[in-house]
């Protein structure tokens, strides 16, 4: 038996410490390389590119490089156990494409529902203090979206949207998922449960419940077609439309309204139901015509 296989039979508390540890090294050495491109390049580079650069170098050392790391551990197959060793079909990223665009005035109900979400008085404390937070989380983002020409689209376009959909999905449905699923022999609470730890570790905490259903959509998908690239193009998708919007509405009057498309506020809150019933019709025709050929 290989090093490897041995490492395979482990149980799923010593899988799960063996990858924290990856995770953790690459952490410390993610975060000495920010520290080191900081001290060299702060008097070179603007805040905003420094704040890119080193997003870029800690989306590959903490997310995008250990998943590998850990798979390797695993199984002779590393891309096969991650499930990216096969490029998915036209109709099942087309089907993707369709899902994630339908879905937007009901996340945007969502997203404007969850804002709008109040702690009980006794935790006043504790929600000035998630405000905040959230608020200095808001203004680092407005940061990296503040692009000004279609170079630094595409330069945003590669960090929140490549980087972040691949090393995220790798993380989160590659490796966690596949060991809690190893582990419980339960899809839904997999899947339920990856996407809990997935929105949580954003620390933005008036975004969870959205970023809860988008995780665990990204689960089903995965689940349902054994090929992770689908995930990740929904990802990639869910980053590149914000990134896409901020970009074209500056001038833009009719776009501005994009955010308002379904929420309680704005004429349109019945978009919100109809879109919702559109992605449950798109989900079932996945499931029913494009799954099966996996």
């Amino acid at each position: 038996m290989s090093w490897i296989n041995k490492y395979a039979q482990s149980s799923f508390s010593v899988k799960i410490l063996m990858s924290l540890v990856i995770f953790l090294i690459f952490l410390i050495i993610s975060s000495i390389m920010i520290v080191a491109i900081t001290a060299l390049c702060e008097n070179h580079m603007s805040y905003v590119e420094l704040l890119r650069l080193n997003l870029s170098v800690q989306s590959l050392g903490l997310f995008v490089i250990p998943p590998f790391f850990v798979a390797l551990l695993f199984s002779n197959h590393p891309f096969k156990y991650l499930q990216i060793s096969c490029a998915p079909s036209f109709m099942s990223i087309l089907g993707v494409v369709v899902c994630m665009v339908v879905a937007i005035p009901f996340m945007n109900y969502i997203i404007d529902w969850n804002e709008a979400m109040h702690l009980p008085k006794a935790l006043a404390g504790v929600e000035s203090w998630m405000r905040e937070s959230e608020k200095a989380a808001q203004a680092m983002t407005d940061q990296i979206l503040d692009m000004q020409s279609v170079g630094e689209l595409l330069i945003v376009l590669l960090i929140v949207g490549v980087l972040a959909g691949v090393g995220e999905e790798l993380t989160f449905r590659g490796i966690l998922q596949r060991l809690i699923l190893d582990k419980c022999r339960n899809r839904h609470i997999a899947i339920w449960t990856a996407a809990f730890i997935f929105s949580a570790i954003h620390f933005q905490f008036y975004g969870f419940i959205p970023r809860l259903l988008l995780g665990a959509f990204f689960g089903y998908l995965l689940i349902g077609s054994g090929n992770l690239w689908l995930p990740i193009i929904a990802h990639f998708l869910n980053n590149a439309m914000t990134t896409l919007y901020t970009y074209f509405s500056k001038d833009n009057l009719f776009l501005t309204s994009y955010e308002t498309i379904g929420t309680a506020d704005s004429s349109t809150v019945w978009m919100a139901w109809v879109s919702l019933a559109l992605f449950v019709f798109c989900c079932w025709g996945f499931r029913k015509y494009l799954f099966l050929r996996y």
